[in-house]
């Protein structure tokens, strides 16, 4: 899922950058936001940057300004962020109504700052200057007399100004002069674009349910509803119940098929499935798949084999989740910040260390034709070089009969 946005930097007085403006981008203009409703561009910015990126990421600890629409200053949508975080923009076309001025005490009460932007003389939301902490003014399009007049006008209310679209140094020294505090604009630095990937919606909510089946306390019955509200993955589940693998047919309920499989083999069915999703886009994905699937299965049953016996099914999620970076297009933190793993699994995959270490690695250095160092690592796990090898193929022909069976 593609993540999209710009973020313009904000300057003191001495030229520190002490916050950005975070502004949307279409994928299709991206350069500039074109043909998007400010709605849609505000709930926009807010996902990618907040959700998806991390907002403290997004503005490098610093803080961000965020365009705030009516029904989003009004209806709640800015209080699903942190007051210390945020500036919240209102924009030039917000009609100064009852609604709104009790939104901006009450966000200010709760410790929100709030800023108009494009102020202009005899600006109709004049009467919010009492309820704001900053105004934005846009000096490139502003007159020196207006620029002048309006300056002493704000602050003689002792309203913090900024001084938006600075073009050159003129301009600046000019704003530094009549009293800015706070400067953005071409002068100092273009929107500068962010892009990435995110984690689908689909591959959220496999991590989810397979958090669900991790924790022995959840109840059967929210693990099927974890399965109800997504038809997708409803639908797998029961062909895999009634699939030849499980041995059983006639399998048409969730409850059902939830106690056949059992939650442990169910949960590595399940990450199975989203990693399967990526991998049907085809070509490389394609290809990504398959090795993930043997790896996965590979470390699964060496684990099995081994003299000092680790989880079987815990090497099997190492296995596959070390492959999942290319496969998803996003970091693997990523991945790991949205699902509960054991602490041993975590350790292998994100230090290569702990008791299930050795089975990433001893999997990493057979797909590599590292023939010594696989010596040395199944020696080391009593696990012979043949047995290795049979394992290996083993794993393969697995992958194999899955793929059949996902697309029969």
């Amino acid at each position: 899922m593609s993540v999209l946005f710009a973020r313009q930097p904000i300057f003191d007085r001495a030229g520190q950058v002490v916050a950005y403006e975070l502004l949307y981008r279409s994928p299709d203009h991206l350069g500039q936001a074109a043909g998007t409703g400010v709605e849609t561009m505000a709930s926009t910015v807010i996902v990618d940057a907040v959700l998806s990126v991390g907002l403290d990421q997004a503005v490098d600890g610093r803080i961000a300004f965020l365009n705030m629409p009516r029904p989003h200053l009004v209806g709640g949508v800015v209080e699903l962020l942190d007051p210390a975080g945020v500036v919240i923009e209102i924009l030039e076309n917000l009609v100064p109504d009852a609604e709104v001025l009790g939104a901006c005490e009450r966000l200010r009460a709760q410790g929100y700052k709030l800023a108009l932007d494009d102020y202009i003389p005899g600006d109709p939301r004049a009467e919010l200057l009492d309820h704001v902490d900053l105004v934005k003014v846009d000096v490139m399009n502003t007159d020196v007399a207006t620029l002048d007049a309006l300056v002493r006008e704000l602050r003689a209310r002792r309203t913090r100004l900024v001084a938006e679209k600075v073009e050159d140094e003129a301009m600046r020294d000019r704003c530094v002069r009549l009293g800015f505090e706070l400067f953005q604009g071409y002068f100092f630095r273009k929107p500068e674009l962010i892009q990435g990937h995110d984690l689908s919606p689909d591959v959220v909510r496999a991590l989810s349910l397979m958090n669900l089946l991790r924790d022995p306390a959840v109840p059967q019955a929210e693990i099927v509803e974890g399965f109800r509200v997504d038809p997708g993955l409803t639908y797998k589940l029961l062909r895999m119940a009634n699939s030849a693998a499980v041995g059983a047919r006639a399998v048409s309920s969730i409850p059902h098929a939830i106690g056949l499989l059992g939650r442990g083999p169910l949960y590595r069915w399940v990450a199975l499935i989203f990693a399967a999703g990526a991998g049907r886009a085809g070509g490389t994905k394609a290809e990504l798949l398959r090795e993930a699937m043997i790896r996965a299965r590979f470390c699964e049953l060496i684990a099995e084999q081994a003299s000092a016996r680790v989880d079987s099914g815990e090497a099997f999620i190492v296995g596959l989740f070390s492959c999942l970076e290319p496969l998803l297009g996003v970091p693997l933190l990523t991945v790991l910040e949205k699902v509960r793993l054991a602490a041993e699994a975590r350790a292998a995959l994100t230090s290569r260390s702990g008791p299930l270490a050795w089975v990433l690695q001893l999997s990493e250095a057979y797909e590599a034709g590292d023939w010594d160092r696989v010596g040395r690592i199944a020696g080391a796990a009593g696990v012979g070089a043949e047995a290795t090898s049979q394992t290996y193929l083993e794993a393969l022909a697995w992958m194999r009969a899955c793929l059949a069976e996902m697309e029969a």
